[in-house]
């Protein structure tokens, strides 16, 4: 008989680590999809960040750009400046355009 209850305690040991084995298993795999899902974001947000440093950098050039030639200008000239100077604030569609004037 201590050969059978042996048997069947064994059973039950191997029985209770396989199940937690699964278990450990499923929770392994949620935290990797977890971990993917923030790593995921954080680059999300870090190419955001990017891509707005780019933009400021940018629009700040290009308006450094124009205060930088109005204030080296004549007077008439200072009027056709802001002229283009305010046309280029509110029209950033042919910012490109603006600039191939001035150059």
């Amino acid at each position: 008989m201590a050969t059978i209850t042996a048997a069947l305690t064994n059973f039950g040991q191997s029985v209770a680590v396989i199940g937690l084995s699964s278990l450990l298993s499923v929770l392994a795999v949620f935290q990797a999809i977890f971990a993917l899902v923030q790593k995921t974001i954080e680059n999300i947000l870090k190419l955001g960040q990017s891509i707005t440093i780019l933009v400021l950098e940018l629009s700040q050039g290009v308006f450094g750009f124009v205060v930088g030639r109005s204030c080296s200008l004549s007077r008439s000239q200072r009027a056709t400046e802001a002229l283009f100077t305010s046309e280029l604030c509110c029209n950033f569609n042919h910012w490109w355009r603006i600039l191939f004037i001035h150059a």
